[in-house]
């Protein structure tokens, strides 16, 4: 092995990612070359300080980074989608608002807590959790594992904090866990008087894949429906939306402040829409202002 080719190993060295044999090979020339085996150290001494720095990556960057990630597998979570994701859709899809708003608070109550993954606890309130990703036998009985630990510190802040508010808009976009954007979202909508708050759940209305989630943004918004650019989204629901929760909690919001300008909107709904509650609310509110139910 030339000085090269083992400075080039270096990095991978230091983070195990080399194979047995090639960790001997940078092993046996480092012990004959003091240039190589000064340079091993001075990469060992920058690693350790690189590991243990503190650094944060900002909230947006690594929300991007999970999404272009999860597009890799977004058919394997879509034929098995998480028991609390399956779990927020089947309700959702029942159309029993009631039930249905109780049941989605307390999936996602309690799910949140059963989906945690057992961690090893650190100083300061961090954790990390632990992933074998190599084991090789070495035939005297030993074995070499190479381990990848992800380190995780627990914040703690009030729902206003700009900080806690980043952070949970941003969960609210993580696209391999409904779960979590269900409970991100439930907490956000307690504070939709913040404008960017009401943007994100805006956003979540309009693209997040989950109805039961959809419909925790509906919630949010429920203040603001008179504000014209939440009731074209709205509207938008009521027309588009797959899942006839969300065209209900839709219809709902729009009647009730009482506006004319969704009489084309309902006019249009009748000529498609086969949910009995949303046919008979549309109808009675065309009929509330003296409007036709057809479309001309």
């Amino acid at each position: 092995m030339s000085c090269r080719e083992c400075e080039e190993r270096f990095s991978l060295y230091l983070y195990g990612e080399l194979t047995a044999a090639e960790e001997e090979s940078v092993e046996a020339h480092c012990a004959s070359c003091a240039g190589c085996r000064a340079g091993l150290e001075r990469d060992r001494t920058l690693h350790r300080a690189v590991d243990g720095s503190e650094a944060e990556l900002p909230a947006l960057l690594l929300a991007s980074c999970r999404r272009e990630l999860s597009a890799h597998v977004a058919a394997a979570a879509a034929a098995k989608p998480a028991w609390r994701a399956r779990f927020v859709n089947w309700f959702a899809a029942a159309g029993w608002k009631p039930a249905m708003a109780l049941a989605l608070v307390a999936c996602g109550f309690f799910a949140g807590r059963a989906g945690q993954r057992p961690v090893d606890a650190l100083a300061g309130g961090e954790t990390t959790i632990t992933r074998v990703r190599d084991v090789t036998p070495d035939g005297e009985g030993r074995v070499r594992l190479v381990l990848e630990e992800t380190r995780q510190r627990t914040l703690g802040g009030a729902l206003d904090d700009a900080r806690i508010q980043g952070l949970l808009m941003t969960a609210a976009q993580d696209p391999a866990d409904a779960g979590l954007r269900f409970d991100s979202v439930d907490l956000l909508r307690r504070q939709s008087a913040s404008v960017d708050v009401r943007r994100a759940l805006m956003t979540v209305l309009e693209r997040d894949p989950n109805p039961g989630v959809r419909l925790k943004a509906l919630d949010g918004l429920r203040p603001f429906v008179s504000d014209p650019g939440v009731r074209r989204l709205v509207a938008q629901a009521l027309e588009r939306d797959d899942n006839p929760g969300v065209r209900t909690q839709a219809v709902d919001l729009l009647i009730e402040h009482g506006q004319k300008d969704v009489v084309e909107v309902l006019q249009r709904l009748l000529r498609r829409e086969d949910n009995g509650y949303i046919r008979s609310r549309s109808q009675r509110a065309l009929q509330a202002v003296n409007a036709s139910v057809e479309t001309f």
